[in-house]
């Protein structure tokens, strides 16, 4: 997802390998979010458990991680007194041009999903409408959606004089509000009752924005810390221990408000911050010497993210109607796997052909 940004910057003389590594472990991490790597359905207790920590709690660190590292790519070649706006345009476009095209490619499937729930075919055309300009087209492009506006936000911003520390708090305030309508939502539930005029306005709101999983209240800060790690290049000492520290804490706010009932949706946790800030800080200080397999690797993952939804979903199906039992299993999320790199992988070899150049507009 990184690699338009990257093509645009150049890169640097460095070359960021351990940032490659991750992004391609954290698409891996993203399919598993979406397609349940132990069988969720219809299957024994305890591999509903698992799946539940795999899904709402170790993958959700992924997309945060891809937020800081298109903000960090991005800014990396800029300074405080020289902002590249042609660039951040050029970026912009090329998100948009992204978008565009994936949600074409995924439109058939929205439209049967949408309508297979709506019963309505007008109905169904609005919703998708609604659904590509406030939460993204399909399942995993909401990130393509969020980007866009989390980079426009951050660049207004910058264009008005504001300082990246600033930017960074004003971005946690709202991610920060962004939690009571996902994981803190147990929070706010008193005022239905007590302050019910609140409530109404609190749900008339909702009704416009959607979700907070969005750009403005997600994006916006991850995108500034990468921003804030690009402008402030400091190796932060002793980011193993804070990441440990960071994930585990994580771990007891997802426990905690689970058991209490309080989660509403599993996106946003308020430890993930710290655990993401000191895990890209690992990666983006990994020694890893420079090999082929990490541009190929910064390819695939892009690739993964964004086909995983059409292979995902026609494997399943299709291993459902051989049998139904491997379909919701380990074995069926590695053949998911399998099948998602298997195309990853030719799209990836057919691009380089002279003549299908324009493929690499599907991830570049």
């Amino acid at each position: 997802m990184e690699l338009m940004v990257q093509k645009l910057t150049d890169r640097e003389d460095k070359n960021y390998n351990g940032i490659d590594l991750a992004k391609f472990i954290c698409s891996v991490l993203v399919v598993a979010i979406h397609f349940a790597p132990f069988g969720t359905y219809d299957s024994y207790e305890l591999n509903q458990y698992i799946d539940f920590w795999v899904q709402n709690f170790l993958c959700r660190i992924a997309v945060p991680i891809f937020f800081v590292s298109s903000g960090f790519f991005l800014f990396k070649k800029m300074s405080l007194h020289c902002i590249h706006y042609s660039l951040i345009r050029s970026y912009l476009f090329r998100i948009l041009r992204l978008y565009l095209i994936w949600s074409a490619i995924y439109f058939p499937l929205s439209m049967y999903l949408i309508i297979n729930t709506e019963r309505d075919i007008v109905k169904a055309f609005v919703t998708y409408g609604r659904n590509f300009i406030f939460i993204g087209s399909f399942m995993q492009l909401w990130y393509l959606n969020a980007l866009l506006v989390a980079v426009s936000i951050v660049s207004l911003l910058l264009y008005c004089k504001i300082s990246p520390k600033v930017i960074l708090f004003i971005s946690f305030v709202f991610y920060f509000v962004g939690l009571f309508a996902q994981s803190w939502f147990g929070f706010i539930m008193p005022i239905r009752s007590h302050y019910p005029g609140l409530w109404e306005v609190l749900k008339s709101l909702e009704t416009l924005i959607l979700t907070t999983r969005n750009g403005l209240f997600e994006g916006f800060l991850f995108v500034s810390i990468g921003l804030c790690i690009a402008f402030y290049p400091v190796k932060i000492k002793h980011s193993y221990a804070g990441f440990c520290i960071s994930f585990a804490l994580m771990f007891v706010e997802v426990f905690i408000l689970h058991s209490l009932d309080f989660i509403r949706a599993y996106d946003m946790y308020l430890f993930m911050v710290p655990a993401t800030y000191f895990g890209f800080s690992i990666i983006r200080d990994m020694g890893l010497k420079d090999n082929a397999i990490y541009a190929t690797l910064r390819v695939l993952s892009s690739l993964v993210f964004y086909i995983h939804g059409w292979t995902g979903t026609v494997t399943r199906k299709i291993l459902e109607n051989v049998n139904e039992s491997i379909s919701h299993s380990f074995l069926g999320f590695l053949i998911i796997i399998a099948v998602t790199l298997f195309f990853a992988n030719a799209i990836m070899a057919v691009s380089h052909n002279s003549r299908l150049k324009w493929i690499k507009n599907l991830y570049g």
